[in-house]
């Protein structure tokens, strides 16, 4: 994959900023990069130092193995009630040889995501932008609604009658798949593929951990009801 137009001209932290943190060491080398009024920018992140935001998109690749803890110990407490809110998006990246049962701890934990090492500048650009909403006219944001849910995808936020949704990304893209297919049963392999597309190494029933997220983010305004499970088919988001 090709990449260009690099630049650090950018104020860290400005509104059309990305920050990209690394536990991996790797992050001291990794430039900038600027595309499509964006700027990615990286930083390495040591445990205890603030995360700058400002209105910036705010990443994070967490290491299996940490010097000081492991990873799922940093992300637990990143997700703890004092540690880092919503808007942070966590990756853990994993050696290629770890089990499945390994991804559905770093799900579990509070992982948004997880991905195989090694990591490289390309790839995690690509996990980054990957999961940007569709383009639209500038000024006019897309907004997607299903009865009293109403997803921003360009703020990439959901709501449930006015109430804010706290969702991971990859939660909120689930939802965003489901809302777009209302009242229909979707298998776990279409929830998968909207969702991860090619990346064939998450097992179907990651699915089920991400609809366990959204359905406890609907059930805290009284929605749960409305995302059903139709046992050995798949899901649905009943509007009516």
């Amino acid at each position: 994959m090709s990449r260009g137009n690099e630049t650090g001209a950018n104020k860290a932290g400005a509104p059309h900023s990305v920050l990209i943190y690394l536990t991996d060491p790797i992050a001291r080398e990794l430039k900038s990069f600027e595309h499509d009024g964006q700027t990615y920018r990286f930083r390495e992140y040591v445990h205890g130092m603030p995360m700058a935001s400002d209105g910036a998109q705010s990443w994070l690749f967490v290491d299996w193995l940490l010097p000081e803890m492991s990873g799922l110990e940093l992300c637990r407490r990143l997700r703890s009630e004092d540690g880092a809110g919503a808007d942070l998006r966590i990756v853990m990246v994993l050696a290629p040889d770890r089990s499945e049962a390994d991804r559905e701890r770093a799900l579990s934990t509070g992982a948004d995501d997880y991905m195989l090492g090694p990591l490289t500048r390309n790839r995690i650009l690509d996990r980054v932008m990957g999961t940007a909403p569709a383009s639209a006219e500038k000024g006019y944001p897309p907004v997607l609604s299903a009865g009293k849910l109403v997803i921003d995808l360009l703020a990439l936020r959901a709501s449930w009658d006015n109430q804010i949704l706290n969702l991971p990304m990859r939660e909120f893209r689930v939802l965003q798949f489901l809302a777009q297919n209302p009242d229909r049963v979707l298998s776990r392999k279409e929830i998968l593929d909207a969702v991860a597309g090619s990346e064939t190494t998450i097992d179907p029933r990651t699915v089920d951990v991400w609809i366990l997220r959204v359905r406890r983010a609907l059930e805290e305004f009284g929605a749960g009801r409305y995302l059903r499970t139709i046992r050995q088919v798949g899901y649905a988001l009943d509007t009516i």
